[in-house]
């Protein structure tokens, strides 16, 4: 395996799709940077709940605890899909065909699409 399967964006800047591999690893890096930031933020409003005893306040933080705690549910929601959608365009997007050199044989890995299925064809030619 290489950095093109676990790495947003490197497949396709490996088929030579250059801005839509920039916009992966621009989109998953803000999604980890908002799941970063939020967590951090609502970490500290817990332990300012803890550390008060004014109602007023222990619900202000609390308030503030549960907000952080869905934005940042919203940005772990959007890393996995910007990962899913990486996944599925890097498969299936049209650009530079690789093969796989097996001494004289090469594989060929191609995916394909009908109106009744789809999936990946492979091809061994020796």
């Amino acid at each position: 395996f290489s950095a093109r399967v676990f790495v947003p964006g490197m497949a396709q800047l490996h088929k030579g799709s250059t801005a839509k591999g920039l916009f992966f690893i621009i989109s998953e890096a803000a999604c980890v940077g908002g799941i970063v930031a939020a967590e951090c933020l609502r970490a500290d409003y817990m332990s300012k709940y803890k550390a008060t005893n004014d109602a007023y306040k222990k619900s202000v933080y609390w308030d503030r605890t549960s907000n952080w705690e869905n934005i940042r549910n919203g940005a772990i929601a959007g890393a996995a899909v910007f990962y899913v959608w990486n996944v599925i365009d890097g498969i299936a997007a049209k650009g530079k065909k690789r093969s796989i050199s097996l001494g004289d044989a090469q594989l060929h890995i191609n995916p394909y699409a009908t109106p009744q299925t789809g999936g990946l064809s492979l091809a061994l030619n020796f």
